[in-house]
């Protein structure tokens, strides 16, 4: 009967280790960070970061979780927000609306600063100085310069949120100006100012194209009018060389023929030109012969 009690009474021990000792070990997600709490002396332990796995952490210690990857802030109106829209001003005094959202990241070997200085409340931390940054800076703007200048006031933004979240061991990876709100009546007169805009955009470019179009008009005139006178150079230039040509023909059949002025030269050069025109006729064999040589009438002329 004793030794049943013992049976029974080392099988309810070794049960309590063995639950006990699956309560030693905890783990942590590949998504997250992991740094250990004592349950009974309520300290963590700071000395060592753990990444994604299964631990043997001992006795009344498990982990406390961190993200070890990107993570999402908004301030919206949409159901996945963290924060509503940032309320301010413009400069110069206008109602303004701001959604927005940034991601960050923590440093890892920072983990244990960040948590000696926000606790586990880092996030609500970084909420809080994210919103006073957005909203000191959204108001150093003019309402014109959402319009005309948001790139940059979203960079100066996100600048100024990294500056800040340094501190507190994390980095802005990236910041989002999701939507503006101004007042309606002043977005109708933007509208308004924009499509003025753009009709003097569109006014000045096609002036530009007419510009464009007389300028190519006036190359094209020019280029005719240097094409004329080049054909004008080059008629010229052949007049001047079958005249010339004329000449020397002349010159060697003289020689040729031993014509000179007051030898038979004068009559060989009729006898050339009438020979050259289609419309004379030469009679040969009769004294005195008339020469005609016929001009084409007005029905004739071209």
């Amino acid at each position: 009967m004793i030794e049943k009690a013992i049976l029974i009474g080392a099988g309810v021990v070794a049960l309590i280790i063995v639950v006990a000792f699956a309560f030693m070990w905890d783990s942590v997600e590949p998504t997250e960070y992991g740094m250990t709490y004592n349950s009974i002396t309520k300290t963590a332990g700071t000395d060592h970061i753990y990444e994604g796995g299964l631990y043997f952490v001992g006795p009344f210690k498990h982990f406390i979780k961190f993200p070890a990857t990107v993570t999402h802030i908004e301030f919206s109106d949409r159901k996945e927000r963290n924060a509503p829209p940032l309320e301010t001003r413009t400069k110069e005094g206008l109602g303004l609306i701001l959604h927005v959202a940034f991601q960050y990241k923590l440093h890892r070997h920072s983990i244990p600063k960040l948590y000696k200085l926000t606790n586990v409340r880092y996030e609500e931390t970084f909420i809080r100085q994210a919103k006073n940054i957005i909203l000191e800076e959204a108001s150093e703007y003019n309402a014109p310069e959402y319009w005309e200048k948001r790139g940059e006031i979203g960079a100066n933004i996100a600048k100024r949120l990294n500056d800040t979240l340094s501190n507190t061991y994390t980095s802005v990876v990236s910041f989002q100006m999701i939507q503006i709100d101004l007042p309606h009546s002043y977005e109708d007169s933007i509208v308004q100012t924009q499509v003025e805009v753009q009709k003097r955009e569109t006014k000045r470019y096609e002036q530009k194209a007419t510009t464009m179009r007389e300028s190519i008009n006036v190359d094209v005139s020019e280029a005719n009018k240097q094409s004329q006178i080049i054909y004008a150079e080059a008629d010229a230039k052949a007049i001047n060389a079958t005249t010339s040509y004329e000449k020397m023909a002349y010159r060697d059949a003289s020689a040729l023929l031993g014509l000179t002025a007051s030898n038979g030269l004068i009559e060989y050069t009729k006898l050339m030109n009438i020979m050259k025109n289609k419309d004379s006729q030469l009679i040969i064999g009769m004294q005195n012969a008339l020469i005609n040589i016929q001009t084409p009438g007005p029905s004739q002329q071209v």
